[in-house]
């Protein structure tokens, strides 16, 4: 995840040239990569600012957000590239629901993975 930056409609590798300059998979310069921190799994990750994500590509916390039903966490998702998944042992894109009833993101092998941990009310592939 290190070098990899996520954006909404897909993901690259990022190729660090020294002095801050970063380039694209096509030896162009990234002029709007964002550094940015999970508060809640303390990963790093890059994104862009005109096409940034804003979940966490390690534990799918968004930040500043909260999700009242399904449905508006679906609307979120959508449009999301979550091919990277296919590169990290196999994880799943997932939709959890807390016992405080807000919907949030997860990833997991399996939603069974998730419903035994027993921390949601209901888990559902995305």
């Amino acid at each position: 995840m290190e070098m990899v930056c996520f954006t909404k409609s897909k993901h690259f590798e990022l190729d660090y040239q020294g002095g801050g300059v970063y380039l694209d998979p096509r030896g162009n310069p990234i002029t709007d990569l964002m550094d940015m921190n999970c508060y809640v799994c303390t990963a790093s990750f890059y994104t862009r600012e005109g096409d940034y994500i804003d979940y966490c590509p390690n534990c799918g916390n968004f930040e500043r957000k909260r999700f009242n039903d399904k449905e508006q966490l679906v609307e979120a998702l959508r449009g999301n590239d979550f091919s990277w998944l296919k590169r990290t042992a196999g994880l799943k894109t997932m939709m959890v629901q807390t016992w405080d009833g807000d919907w949030q993101l997860r990833f997991a092998k399996t939603p069974t993975e998730l419903d035994q941990s027993g921390r949601y009310q209901k888990v559902v592939p995305y």
